[in-house]
């Protein structure tokens, strides 16, 4: 048997059609590619896409905004969809926290739970992938 080498394009996943699955969050600290640290929130896809012929299930979407001031309304638009609550709810305001500390009491809250993903689809050097939009609770 021989094997048909294709070409880069090819080699890229598919992304999923754009539309809202419930997922399950797993995280990650890591460190971006301008060396701030980051948290990596992987999606891993739980429900039957909009197109019935297109397997979807297990997928993943991910996104991965980084640990600043500024940023830290992201981390908390995940943490009240997975949980439905707030930063300020689980940390008094004004507490100074590392970024490691602040990783893990996200990931103490926000890991292994259900949300809906709003994913859509963007073009990133040439090459179609997703991307989160949105994420929200499931009781919405």
């Amino acid at each position: 048997m021989n094997v048909v080498i294709p070409n880069k394009e090819e080699l890229q996943p598919k992304p999923v059609s754009e539309g809202v699955y419930k997922a399950q969050v797993k995280m990650e600290l890591k460190t971006s590619s301008t060396n701030k640290p980051m948290i990596q929130y992987t999606f891993t896809i739980t429900s039957q896409g909009p197109n019935p012929m297109e397997k979807t299930i297990g997928r993943k979407v991910f996104d991965n905004p980084v640990i600043q001031d500024d940023t830290l309304w992201r981390h908390d638009i995940y943490l009240k969809a997975a949980t439905g609550l707030q930063i300020p709810d689980i940390v008094e305001p004004g507490t100074s926290v590392t970024e490691e500390e602040f990783y893990m009491i996200l990931k103490n809250h926000v890991e292994g739970k259900e949300v809906a993903v709003v994913v859509g689809t963007e073009v990133y050097e040439g090459v179609a992938r997703n991307r989160v939009k949105e994420v929200k609770s499931l009781s919405v």
